[in-house]
């Protein structure tokens, strides 16, 4: 009995550990499953023909995060601007502390087209989102934290 009570205990400090632990991708490793990812946290529907280029997940049991950079397709981009039209546009306060830990997160050299800050009902977390066009690209920088 006592060996089954040790077993189990030490599986799920195995599981918590898992999920507790933070991560960064690139465009290689951001997959597809890390963009379902994304969008089950800000309930925010990524266009076909999205491709994730960087995602840092702050893995904490109490206060996890993440901060996204997708590639939204050219010919997608006025639907994703119609989608996040739809989302009520409100001002929240709150501090993206992510992107001080990773180099690609860079907004300040372009004005968004369209930003979004609400609380994402699909994840009980706030969502800063902002798509600006990046040259010949438009890119979606997506900031999750849980409240």
């Amino acid at each position: 009995m006592r060996l089954i009570l040790l077993l189990s205990m030490a599986l799920a400090m195995t599981g918590c550990e898992r999920s507790a632990r933070s991560y960064e991708l690139d465009s290689s490793s951001f997959s597809g499953g890390y963009l379902k990812l994304v969008e089950d946290k800000t309930g925010v529907t990524m266009p076909l023909g999205s491709r994730g280029l960087n995602l840092y997940y702050k893995g904490e049991n109490l206060d996890p995060s993440l901060i996204a950079k997708i590639e939204i397709p050219k010919d997608a981009a006025e639907n994703m601007i119609k989608q996040m039209e739809k989302i009520p546009a409100s001002k929240w306060s709150f501090q993206n502390t992510l992107s001080k830990k990773v180099t690609w997160w860079d907004i300040s050299n372009t004005a968004p087209r369209i930003e979004r800050q609400f609380n994402s009902a699909s994840s009980s977390g706030f969502v800063d989102i902002s798509l600006r066009e990046e040259g010949e690209h438009w890119i979606l920088y997506v900031f999750w934290a849980a409240v």
